[in-house]
């Protein structure tokens, strides 16, 4: 009945990923964007909650999942321009169109290939829904690959790690002040 820490649980899996195999954490571009997404989401969503636009009431929460979108972007930021060399502004509205249907997307797909193995005819029953939501999500990436805004800056080692360090000092002053208020 206890509640996992976020902070710690990050931490663990990424280290039995690393033990796991170890060249996961330097040529694994999936697992580096998924461990600095997270890390972004648990750290930097808090923090931008904090704020009054986010922390203002809104329809299905959506000032919280733009919250979480916009943390894992500025998390990833450097390691996308680096590796794709180029970020596009426009994956910022294309990810909040998008996270706002993966949760019905992940739970009813996993519904769905357990009623299928039980029954194929309720599985297809259960998918067809689904099938809405996926052609949902094709239509908001189609539409936001069409118009594409690029930002092409350079990132080097020491631009890419003073940027981390000035997120890390954002982070460590926000949670010390909230840390400090009765």
């Amino acid at each position: 009945g206890r509640h996992g820490n976020p902070r710690t649980i990050i931490a663990c899996t990424a280290f039995l990923i690393a033990l796991t195999n170890p060249k996961t954490v330097a040529y694994d571009v999936g697992f580096q964007l998924s461990c600095l997404a997270t890390i972004g989401i648990i750290y930097g969503t808090p923090l931008l909650m904090r704020l009054s636009f986010f922390s203002t009431p809104g329809y299905a929460g959506w000032r919280l999942i733009l919250a979480a979108t916009f943390a894992a972007q500025v998390a990833v930021f450097p390691l996308t321009v680096s590796l794709f060399e180029n970020f596009s502004f426009s994956a910022l509205p294309a990810n909040i169109a998008v996270v706002a249907v993966m949760p019905a997307l992940t739970v009813g797909g996993f519904v769905a290939v357990m009623a299928g193995s039980i029954s194929p005819v309720l599985g297809a029953f259960i998918a067809l829904p689904l099938a809405l939501l996926l052609t949902y999500t094709e239509y908001a990436v189609h539409i936001f690959a069409a118009i594409w805004i690029p930002f092409n800056p350079r990132f080097t080692l020491f631009t890419s790690a003073l940027y981390y360090a000035l997120c890390l000092y954002a982070i460590t002053r926000e949670s010390a002040t909230l840390k400090a208020k009765p």
